[in-house]
């Protein structure tokens, strides 16, 4: 579906450069960028609106609980702010790439392995770099 959008897209394209529609070559990639951002607002508003039934912490921080116990605020946020946070740095940094799913236990706590060559291989197929 998405290669006839791009098909079509680019045939319009060619069509207002023959034309010489210049007045919709201007506005063309403006409207494409706010489709584009608006699309992107909408996937993230929509993953933050979907329920979760059962809340499987995958995290490896404490939640905010005893008072004696210490929280980790980055990893288990118990606020509004803390969880805008920790979207923003998963949408924006990947940051569950520098996670591996393999955990040892050192000094009786978990300790996680790193996937930075999986971070990177994403940056470097992207075209990011």
């Amino acid at each position: 579906m998405s290669i006839i959008a791009v098909v079509i897209l680019l045939a319009i394209s060619v069509l207002a450069a023959v034309k010489e529609w210049h007045a919709f070559l201007t506005i063309f990639p403006y409207a494409a960028f706010i489709i584009f951002l608006a699309g992107f607002i909408y996937r993230v508003v929509k993953w933050w609106t979907t329920p979760v039934p059962f809340r499987i912490p995958t995290t490896c921080g404490q939640q905010k609980s005893l008072p004696w116990i210490k929280v980790n605020p980055v990893e288990n946020p118990a606020n509004l702010w803390g969880v805008i946070r920790r979207m923003a740095q998963e949408i924006f940094l990947f940051r569950s790439l520098f996670r591996n799913t393999e955990v040892e236990i050192i000094d009786g706590k978990p300790v996680y392995g790193s996937a930075k060559w999986l971070w990177f291989s994403v940056f470097s197929f992207t075209g990011r770099f």
